[in-house]
């Protein structure tokens, strides 16, 4: 658990969980709040939830570890994933533009450059993605 240290109405409050039930079922459970809430991602493997004062239910944000995956493989879904949202010029460009981090990296071979992957999605806010990436310090 954690929370901001901001005046009480503005304070954010996140509650992380770790559940050793990787299912597509367990995923729609915890993003839903157990049917509460509508919308189900398509494939996660840690979640947090976000609490508001304002808002009566925790927002969930959901974390995929990219560390055993193939970072080509990651640019590629994640320019799918925005196709599927109808980013297209983000879908066009993303490979382009991760590529243009580590320009000595073959991410079609490369596992190390891309670390976790976080997604939200909210009825004000609209689909949310971060991505941690690896400093090239790290690497050397």
């Amino acid at each position: 658990m954690s929370c901001d240290l901001v005046d009480v109405a503005r304070a954010l409050f996140k509650v992380y969980t770790l559940d050793p039930l990787v299912s597509m079922d367990r995923v729609a459970d915890l993003w839903t709040l157990g049917g509460r809430l509508d919308g189900v991602p398509e494939v996660f493997l840690f979640a947090y939830f976000e609490l508001h004062p304002s808002d009566p239910y925790p927002r969930p944000q959901m974390y995929f570890n990219l560390s055993t995956l193939r970072d080509g493989a990651v640019v590629d879904a994640v320019s799918a994933f925005f196709k599927k949202l109808g980013w297209m010029d983000r879908a066009r460009r993303y490979k382009e533009d991760v590529s243009s981090y580590y320009p000595s990296c073959n991410l079609d071979e490369s596992f190390d450059r891309l670390g976790v992957l976080s997604f939200s999605n909210t009825a004000d806010q609209g689909p949310y993605m971060t991505t941690y990436y690896r400093r090239v310090a790290d690497l050397l």
